[in-house]
């Protein structure tokens, strides 16, 4: 079980510093897409949600 675990800690270690910070990066790479560009945003979705702070 400690083994398991180590290794756990170690593969997340390994894809945190690669970069891959957020569940939305890991799932674009789990699905082939290796030209790691962000998802486009809505521009006016975002304006919106900043003027309501």
């Amino acid at each position: 079980m400690v083994k398991n675990i180590l290794l756990s800690l170690l593969l997340t270690t390994i894809v945190v510093q690669s970069g891959f910070k957020t569940k939305t990066q890991l799932q674009r790479l789990s699905e082939g897409y290796v030209d790691f560009e962000p998802p486009k945003v809505n521009k006016q979705k975002v304006l919106k949600i900043k003027k309501e702070c």
